[in-house]
């Protein structure tokens, strides 16, 4: 008890001497450095302290009994007639969220704890200085609101001030809503500024799902799953998911992403020739119900303009195509050859024909080749109604070599 009665005699003329031996005494701080000076007398049962170096515990509560420790340091300071003169935060610089409220102080030396003191001046002038240093004021063209919800509106109503950069942080701000934290800082060396949440631990900013923009490269960037339209974080397993129509605008050229839930088909599609709604019938997509691609409208792959070979044809491509299996589908096939009715040429009509034309009947020529190109499912149907003849032909000459053969063995009997 007697420690605890002499404890509170040393804080109380501390507190005294400050004021009697230093006239303009106060706690001060130093902006810069957000320091607070102490300055203080300590006695114990009634002297003053040995002249000497000692080891001096500062700490901060939340209240004068009991409460939350704030903030703690250790120094080494040198004592003289029982005077203590201290910088505040220069070991363990304070987090400036503790001073919105009281504080109180207490000092441990040599193992003994004084009765904590309240601080008056300076929390409140560091959290004024925070503030103000922080603070968007009303006036010369801004002007704040406090909304219904809690929130703050902050209007300019000089339309010369939003054309300047006239509001600039300093420094990082982090956003707080409830248990949600968000931090927008910045990295001089890489050149980006970024916003980042917490990470699961709550221990440091989760830099994995940061959004920014890169100065050197001239370009905003994303780390993870980005939503639009989904305010519940739908289709995370995607790196881009939109909630409804995306328009892609170049000049006056202008191309819309979008889905019809309906017909169960997410598409890209053109504006029509009047610029008054999207031309569904030049649309490319996609039909979830079907499980395939489709397009309404002619595509050109690898001409550069957009231009087609035939203006007939829906797919036109400028270079070679490889496949593993091409099916064309066709109405009717050459069997018609072998019909009762089929007029077959005669060997002699088609050597005529030959020598006349340089072709086979029925067969485009060179030049209509190369000036029409080649109709790969009609070109194979002529091809199987000239072998279908060909087997005619043989058939025939059979016939005629096995009569030749007869005659022979007659004549040589």
């Amino acid at each position: 008890m007697k420690k605890l009665i002499l404890m509170l005699i040393v804080v109380v003329l501390s507190s005294v001497s400050m004021a009697q031996m230093v006239k303009d005494s106060k706690v001060s701080i130093r902006p810069k450095e957000e320091l607070i000076s102490y300055q203080g007398k300590i006695l114990k049962d009634g002297e003053e302290l040995e002249n000497k170096e000692y080891q001096v515990v500062f700490r901060l509560y939340s209240s004068e009994e009991n409460g939350e420790m704030l903030w703690e340091e250790k120094q080494n300071l040198q004592i003289a007639n029982g005077l203590i003169n201290a910088n505040l935060g220069k070991v363990n610089p304070f987090n400036p969220e503790i001073f919105a409220g009281n504080l109180y102080l207490e000092l441990e030396v040599n193992g003994e704890i004084s009765k904590r003191q309240i601080l008056t001046g300076s929390p409140y002038s560091i959290y004024a200085k925070r503030v103000a240093g922080d603070a968007l004021v009303a006036g010369e063209g801004i002007e704040i609101k406090k909304l219904e919800s809690g929130k703050l509106e902050i209007l300019s109503n000089d339309n010369n001030l939003r054309k300047k950069e006239n509001y600039v942080f300093a420094g990082d701000i982090t956003f707080l809503t409830g248990e949600q934290k968000l931090h927008w800082g910045r990295n001089s060396s890489q050149r980006r500024s970024f916003l980042a949440p917490r990470n699961e631990s709550d221990n440091d900013w989760d830099w994995n799902r940061e959004f920014g923009y890169n100065n050197q490269k001239q370009v905003w960037y994303f780390d993870n799953n980005l939503s639009i339209g989904y305010t519940n974080g739908e289709f995370s397993h995607s790196k881009l998911a939109v909630n409804g129509g995306i328009s892609f605008l170049e000049g006056k050229e202008e191309l819309c992403w979008g889905s019809t839930a309906a017909y169960h088909h997410s598409f890209l599609t053109p504006r029509n020739i009047q610029n008054t709604d999207w031309d569904y019938s030049k649309e490319f997509g996609y039909n979830t119900q079907k499980a395939v691609w489709y397009f309404d409208d002619k595509v050109s792959i690898g001409i550069g303009d957009g231009s087609v070979f035939a203006n007939d044809a829906k797919l036109s491509v400028y270079g070679k195509v490889v496949a593993k299996e091409i099916e064309v589908r066709l109405s009717g096939w050459a069997d018609y050859v072998f019909e009762d009715d089929y007029k077959l040429r005669s060997l002699r009509e088609v050597e005529d024909f030959i020598k006349a034309n340089g072709h086979l009947p029925g067969i485009k020529s060179a030049s209509e080749i190369e000036s029409q190109g080649l109709d790969l499912g009609e070109t194979q149907k002529i091809m199987m109604e000239k072998i279908e003849e060909l087997t005619l032909y043989m058939i025939e000459l059979k016939k005629e070599n096995e009569a030749l053969k007869k005659q022979l063995n007659q004549i040589n009997q």
